[in-house]
């Protein structure tokens, strides 16, 4: 009996897409960052994986974790490529707040009484 053999195709290295590196530069990304493009910069240069993030960021903001599901990529491979593309000022990042500062309990206090008031 032959043994089965699996097809590699559509499998990628996780160093290919980074270009060999390990760790972002940036280590304040995480899953919730929002990415925001910068499209005043041109997009010479980029390797093709982050043309391809760019790509997803052109009608607007998306999560880290939603660019990973997009592109079918762990979130440490697109936390680097997009480490870089911070770094690089194509894309903007920020980090929604955190839960305790969210959920102020005054301010919707507030906000309810005011709607009450309407």
């Amino acid at each position: 009996m032959t043994p089965v053999r699996r097809s590699r195709a559509g499998l990628v290295r996780s160093h290919t897409p980074t270009d060999g590196q390990a760790r972002p530069v940036r280590s304040s990304l995480d899953e919730s960052t929002l990415l925001y493009p910068d499209t005043n910069i041109e997009r010479g240069g980029l390797s093709m994986t982050a043309s391809r993030v760019m790509d997803l960021l052109a009608p607007g903001v998306l999560a880290l974790a939603e660019i990973s599901a997009h592109l079918r990529m762990p979130v440490p491979i697109v936390k680097v490529i997009a480490a870089d593309l911070v770094a690089s000022g194509h894309v903007l990042a920020r980090t929604p707040a955190p839960p305790e500062q969210r959920n102020d309990c005054e301010l919707l206090e507030r906000i309810l009484s005011a709607l009450h008031e309407l």
